[in-house]
């Protein structure tokens, strides 16, 4: 990676940070919802399309405000590093709202000592696995919708 590589992965983080602490406090609404009994079912499904239309939603929201593009770079690999830059926030938001729900689970006694502790990290984990790797998938198709609609943006033409 070069540093306008980068640099873009940065600012597209810092423009998506408020996006994704939007959609993470939804995530610990959705998250303390489905421990109600009999409906809980219903918000857990919710949950998880939440999570995935918010990376989706997120990378294309953030796409058309990032500006200086790098010069010489296809729209997937331009959408790629953007898909970076959203999942990075977006990782931190799963793994606040995985805790909130672990540690709601804990202090309920809902755990034995030793499952508290797996609970912990399996939260922890599976926020940070799901986010990066889910989250990047899904701005990056997220992105490349929006930068496939944005006619000022021209794919890497070949030398030869």
């Amino acid at each position: 990676m070069d540093a306008q590589t980068i640099d873009l992965v940065k600012r597209t983080a810092q423009r998506s940070l408020a996006y994704a602490a939007g959609a993470g406090a939804a995530l610990i609404v959705l998250q303390l919802l489905s421990k109600i009994p009999f409906l809980g079912f219903a918000f857990s499904c919710l949950y998880l399309f939440a999570i995935l239309g918010a990376a989706f939603g997120i990378g294309y929201l953030v796409t058309p405000k990032m500006t200086g593009l790098p010069y010489g770079q296809s729209k997937a690999i331009l959408a790629l590093w953007i898909g970076i830059g959203v999942a990075l926030p977006l990782a931190v938001a799963l793994v606040v709202a995985g805790l909130v729900g672990s540690l709601y689970d804990i202090f309920t006694d809902y755990y034995s000592l030793f499952g508290k502790v797996f609970a912990v990290l399996g939260s922890i984990f599976s926020g940070l696995v799901g986010g990066l790797l889910i989250g990047t998938a899904l701005a990056w198709l997220g992105s490349y919708f929006a930068l496939d609609r944005n006619p000022n943006i021209q794919p890497a033409e070949r030398p030869f």
